[in-house]
């Protein structure tokens, strides 16, 4: 993980989140089996991670995964800047802005917005019927 960053970035959505959160459950519970007094010794000393490593991945991924989701709001905002960076990528290299959901300008976009399930075209269409004088 190298070092410790605001985590706010890093979850966008709800399964990651749940994701992380059932990592840092597997964690405690990796953390709790070693622990046991029953364990051999040789698979306790064995084991690749010191104890203060595997706490300190715990204590990262539980803060990690008590961070807020991100406001659907600046999602948008987000959604929006790309729209207009692409249209005015393609406007410089004289490319047309179609109102199609293949079209080159709404992949465009979808490129500049950086998260490869994004669908852009109702962001693409609102910019052409505000910007199109």
């Amino acid at each position: 993980m190298g070092q410790v960053r605001a985590g706010r970035h890093w979850i966008r959505t709800k399964p990651q989140k749940v994701a992380v959160k059932r990592l840092a459950t597997a964690l405690r519970r990796l953390k709790a089996a070693l622990n046991q007094r029953d364990l051999i010794f040789t698979l306790k000393s064995d084991f690749p991670m010191t104890v203060t490593g595997l706490e300190d991945w715990c204590r990262r991924i539980q803060q990690l995964a008590g961070t807020n989701l991100l406001n659907p709001g600046r999602l948008n905002q987000a959604k929006r800047h790309a729209v207009e960076s692409a249209a005015k990528f393609c406007q410089c290299h004289g490319v047309e802005l179609a109102k199609s959901r293949n079209g080159k300008f709404c992949r465009v976009a979808e490129v500049f917005y950086r998260d490869g399930n994004a669908k852009l075209y109702h962001y693409c269409r609102q910019y052409l019927s505000q910007y199109s004088a």
